[in-house]
């Protein structure tokens, strides 16, 4: 899976765009997952915490960029997708 492929999946699943942000620091703000691509060596994961600070720390670095961006991709959309579902559990709406 590439980054443009997990962005359709995320809109079609009703995932909202403020819980998220994929290679882009423009869109970074507190209670956001972020996966990026550093420098094409690697792709890392973290959770941007309201008081800016990075939590659950990934580090995806492997054979290639193409393999890591696959696993850095799948691994937001389960983080993301286990969100959702804690929030339509307690009945929560997603905006």
């Amino acid at each position: 899976m590439d980054a443009k492929t997990l962005a359709i999946l995320l809109e079609a699943e009703n995932i909202p765009k403020r819980w998220y942000s994929i290679n882009d620091e423009t869109s970074i703000v507190g209670d956001t997952s972020v996966i990026r691509n550093v420098d094409g060596l690697y792709w890392e994961y973290f959770y941007f915490n309201e008081r800016g600070g990075k939590d659950d720390y990934v580090k995806f670095f492997g054979k290639s960029n193409v393999d890591n961006e696959d696993r850095a991709c799948k691994f937001l959309l389960k983080e993301l997708l286990k969100i959702k579902k804690s929030y339509l559990k307690v009945g929560l709406l997603l905006k």
